[in-house]
Protein backbone atom coordinates (compact mmCIF):
# COMPACT_ATOMS: atom_id res chain seq x y z
CA UNK A 1 0.00 0.00 0.00
CA UNK A 2 2.84 2.37 0.90
CA UNK A 3 4.52 1.65 -2.43
CA UNK A 4 1.29 2.36 -4.31
CA UNK A 5 0.82 5.67 -2.46
CA UNK A 6 4.43 6.65 -3.14
CA UNK A 7 3.97 5.83 -6.81
CA UNK A 8 0.83 7.94 -7.05
CA UNK A 9 2.46 10.90 -5.31
CA UNK A 10 5.44 10.62 -7.65
CA UNK A 11 3.17 10.48 -10.70
CA UNK A 12 1.23 13.52 -9.59
CA UNK A 13 4.44 15.38 -8.75
CA UNK A 14 5.85 14.63 -12.19
CA UNK A 15 2.65 15.90 -13.74
CA UNK A 16 3.09 19.13 -11.83
CA UNK A 17 6.71 19.48 -12.90
CA UNK A 18 5.72 19.13 -16.54
CA UNK A 19 4.27 22.65 -16.41
CA UNK A 20 6.41 25.74 -15.84
CA UNK A 21 3.84 28.18 -14.46
CA UNK A 22 0.70 27.85 -12.36
CA UNK A 23 -1.24 29.74 -15.02
CA UNK A 24 -0.85 26.71 -17.26
CA UNK A 25 -2.50 24.51 -14.63
CA UNK A 26 -5.68 26.54 -14.78
CA UNK A 27 -6.11 26.57 -18.55
CA UNK A 28 -4.74 23.31 -20.00
CA UNK A 29 -5.93 21.99 -23.36
CA UNK A 30 -8.22 19.30 -21.91
CA UNK A 31 -10.00 18.68 -18.66
CA UNK A 32 -11.61 15.93 -16.61
CA UNK A 33 -14.18 16.30 -13.84
CA UNK A 34 -13.92 14.44 -10.56
CA UNK A 35 -17.70 14.53 -10.13
CA UNK A 36 -19.38 14.05 -6.77
CA UNK A 37 -20.84 16.70 -4.46
CA UNK A 38 -17.67 18.81 -4.22
CA UNK A 39 -17.46 20.01 -7.81
CA UNK A 40 -14.55 22.31 -8.59
CA UNK A 41 -15.36 25.96 -9.17
CA UNK A 42 -12.43 26.16 -11.55
CA UNK A 43 -11.10 23.46 -13.85
CA UNK A 44 -7.85 21.64 -13.27
CA UNK A 45 -5.49 19.77 -15.60
CA UNK A 46 -6.52 16.29 -16.66
CA UNK A 47 -3.21 14.69 -15.68
CA UNK A 48 -3.46 15.70 -12.03
CA UNK A 49 -7.19 15.37 -11.55
CA UNK A 50 -7.29 12.06 -13.40
CA UNK A 51 -4.59 10.66 -11.11
CA UNK A 52 -6.51 11.78 -8.03
CA UNK A 53 -9.85 10.51 -9.36
CA UNK A 54 -8.62 7.10 -10.46
CA UNK A 55 -6.61 6.30 -7.33
CA UNK A 56 -8.63 8.13 -4.69
CA UNK A 57 -5.55 10.03 -3.53
CA UNK A 58 -7.08 13.48 -3.58
CA UNK A 59 -5.22 14.57 -0.44
CA UNK A 60 -1.68 14.22 -1.89
CA UNK A 61 -2.82 16.08 -5.01
CA UNK A 62 -4.38 18.81 -2.86
CA UNK A 63 -1.16 19.26 -0.91
CA UNK A 64 0.80 19.64 -4.13
CA UNK A 65 -1.61 22.37 -5.24
CA UNK A 66 -1.27 23.95 -1.79
CA UNK A 67 2.53 23.98 -1.92
CA UNK A 68 2.43 25.58 -5.35
CA UNK A 69 -0.09 28.12 -4.06
CA UNK A 70 2.33 29.11 -1.29
CA UNK A 71 5.15 29.37 -3.83
CA UNK A 72 2.92 31.50 -6.06
CA UNK A 73 2.37 33.97 -3.22
CA UNK A 74 6.07 33.94 -2.38
CA UNK A 75 7.03 34.94 -5.93
CA UNK A 76 7.34 38.73 -6.01
CA UNK A 77 6.66 38.75 -9.77
CA UNK A 78 3.07 37.76 -9.04
CA UNK A 79 2.59 40.90 -6.94
CA UNK A 80 2.35 42.79 -10.24
CA UNK A 81 -1.07 41.21 -10.79
CA UNK A 82 -1.88 41.47 -7.07
CA UNK A 83 -1.88 37.68 -6.93
CA UNK A 84 -4.79 37.49 -9.32
CA UNK A 85 -4.90 33.68 -9.36
CA UNK A 86 -4.82 33.16 -5.60
CA UNK A 87 -8.54 32.46 -5.23
CA UNK A 88 -8.39 29.91 -8.05
CA UNK A 89 -5.58 28.02 -6.37
CA UNK A 90 -7.42 28.03 -3.06
CA UNK A 91 -10.54 26.64 -4.69
CA UNK A 92 -8.55 23.95 -6.49
CA UNK A 93 -7.04 22.81 -3.22
CA UNK A 94 -10.43 22.93 -1.51
CA UNK A 95 -12.00 20.81 -4.22
CA UNK A 96 -9.47 18.03 -3.70
CA UNK A 97 -9.32 18.29 0.09
CA UNK A 98 -12.19 20.36 1.55
CA UNK A 99 -11.05 19.70 5.13
CA UNK A 100 -7.59 21.27 4.75
CA UNK A 101 -8.36 24.41 6.77
CA UNK A 102 -4.91 25.98 6.40
CA UNK A 103 -5.75 26.53 2.74
CA UNK A 104 -8.77 28.70 3.60
CA UNK A 105 -6.95 30.65 6.33
CA UNK A 106 -3.95 31.37 4.14
CA UNK A 107 -5.85 32.41 1.03
CA UNK A 108 -8.59 34.41 2.74
CA UNK A 109 -6.19 36.35 4.97
CA UNK A 110 -4.06 37.40 2.01
CA UNK A 111 -7.07 38.25 -0.14
CA UNK A 112 -8.66 40.36 2.61
CA UNK A 113 -5.73 41.98 4.42
CA UNK A 114 -3.08 42.19 1.72
CA UNK A 115 -4.77 42.75 -1.64
CA UNK A 116 -8.16 43.89 -0.24
CA UNK A 117 -10.36 41.62 -2.33
CA UNK A 118 -12.97 41.13 0.36
CA UNK A 119 -15.57 39.30 -1.75
CA UNK A 120 -13.03 36.69 -2.83
CA UNK A 121 -11.87 36.18 0.76
CA UNK A 122 -15.43 35.73 1.97
CA UNK A 123 -16.17 33.32 -0.87
CA UNK A 124 -13.21 31.13 0.06
CA UNK A 125 -14.03 31.22 3.77
CA UNK A 126 -17.66 30.36 3.15
CA UNK A 127 -16.47 27.35 1.17
CA UNK A 128 -14.32 26.32 4.11
CA UNK A 129 -17.00 26.87 6.74
CA UNK A 130 -19.47 24.85 4.67
CA UNK A 131 -17.07 21.90 4.67
CA UNK A 132 -15.86 22.43 8.25
CA UNK A 133 -18.79 23.92 10.19
CA UNK A 134 -17.18 23.32 13.61
CA UNK A 135 -13.90 25.08 12.83
CA UNK A 136 -13.67 28.19 15.00
CA UNK A 137 -10.67 29.68 13.18
CA UNK A 138 -12.52 30.03 9.91
CA UNK A 139 -15.43 31.78 11.64
CA UNK A 140 -13.11 34.08 13.60
CA UNK A 141 -11.31 35.14 10.43
CA UNK A 142 -14.61 35.78 8.68
CA UNK A 143 -15.68 37.99 11.60
CA UNK A 144 -12.37 39.89 11.49
CA UNK A 145 -12.81 40.52 7.77
CA UNK A 146 -16.34 41.76 8.35
CA UNK A 147 -15.15 44.33 10.89
CA UNK A 148 -12.21 45.30 8.67
CA UNK A 149 -14.67 46.07 5.91
CA UNK A 150 -16.29 48.74 8.10
CA UNK A 151 -12.89 49.86 9.42
CA UNK A 152 -13.67 48.95 13.04
CA UNK A 153 -10.16 48.21 14.32
CA UNK A 154 -11.22 47.95 17.96
CA UNK A 155 -13.45 45.00 17.09
CA UNK A 156 -10.92 43.39 14.75
CA UNK A 157 -8.19 43.22 17.41
CA UNK A 158 -9.86 40.86 19.94
CA UNK A 159 -10.93 38.51 17.14
CA UNK A 160 -7.40 38.34 15.76
CA UNK A 161 -6.04 37.93 19.30
CA UNK A 162 -8.29 34.90 19.71
CA UNK A 163 -6.87 33.50 16.46
CA UNK A 164 -3.26 34.06 17.48
CA UNK A 165 -3.81 32.59 20.97
CA UNK A 166 -4.84 29.27 19.46
CA UNK A 167 -2.22 26.57 19.20
CA UNK A 168 0.07 26.67 16.15
CA UNK A 169 -1.24 30.02 14.88
CA UNK A 170 0.15 30.57 11.37
CA UNK A 171 2.82 33.33 11.17
CA UNK A 172 0.67 34.98 8.52
CA UNK A 173 -2.12 35.60 11.09
CA UNK A 174 0.42 36.75 13.70
CA UNK A 175 1.74 39.25 11.16
CA UNK A 176 -1.78 40.53 10.42
CA UNK A 177 -2.43 41.13 14.12
CA UNK A 178 0.94 42.88 14.49
CA UNK A 179 0.08 45.20 11.60
CA UNK A 180 -3.32 45.90 13.16
CA UNK A 181 -1.63 46.76 16.46
CA UNK A 182 0.72 49.08 14.57
CA UNK A 183 -2.13 50.93 12.89
CA UNK A 184 -3.93 51.24 16.23
CA UNK A 185 -0.83 52.77 17.84
CA UNK A 186 -0.13 49.74 20.05
CA UNK A 187 3.53 49.62 19.06
CA UNK A 188 4.85 47.52 21.94
CA UNK A 189 2.40 44.73 21.15
CA UNK A 190 3.29 44.94 17.46
CA UNK A 191 7.01 44.67 18.23
CA UNK A 192 6.41 41.69 20.53
CA UNK A 193 4.54 39.78 17.83
CA UNK A 194 7.11 40.42 15.11
CA UNK A 195 9.85 39.36 17.53
CA UNK A 196 7.81 36.23 18.22
CA UNK A 197 7.86 35.41 14.51
CA UNK A 198 11.63 35.90 14.40
CA UNK A 199 12.06 33.53 17.35
CA UNK A 200 9.72 30.78 16.25
CA UNK A 201 9.46 30.55 12.47
CA UNK A 202 11.70 28.39 10.29
CA UNK A 203 10.66 30.08 7.05
CA UNK A 204 12.97 32.66 5.53
CA UNK A 205 10.13 34.68 3.97
CA UNK A 206 8.35 34.97 7.35
CA UNK A 207 11.57 36.19 8.97
CA UNK A 208 12.22 38.65 6.17
CA UNK A 209 8.69 40.03 6.41
CA UNK A 210 8.95 40.46 10.19
CA UNK A 211 12.37 42.11 9.88
CA UNK A 212 11.12 44.61 7.29
CA UNK A 213 8.05 45.37 9.42
CA UNK A 214 10.20 46.07 12.49
CA UNK A 215 12.54 48.31 10.51
CA UNK A 216 9.56 50.28 9.20
CA UNK A 217 8.00 50.55 12.65
CA UNK A 218 11.26 51.73 14.25
CA UNK A 219 11.61 54.34 11.50
CA UNK A 220 8.06 55.56 12.16
CA UNK A 221 8.77 55.84 15.89
CA UNK A 222 12.01 57.74 15.25
CA UNK A 223 10.46 60.24 12.87
CA UNK A 224 7.09 60.50 14.61
CA UNK A 225 5.35 59.50 11.40
CA UNK A 226 1.90 58.00 11.86
CA UNK A 227 1.36 54.50 10.41
CA UNK A 228 -0.89 54.13 7.40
Amino acid sequence: MALILAGVILAVALAFRSENRMGAYLKPPDFVSLGGPAQAEVRVPSTIRAAAALTGFRVPAAHLFWLTEVQYYGDSDNAKTRYGLLLDYGLLTADLNPHFTENYLFGAAILAFHVHRIEEAVRLLNRGIGANPQNIRLKLLLAAIAYMNIDDTQKIIPILEAQVSLRDAPPMLVNILANTYRKAGQTQKAVALWQRILRTTNRDDDRDQATRALEQLYAEIKTGKKPR
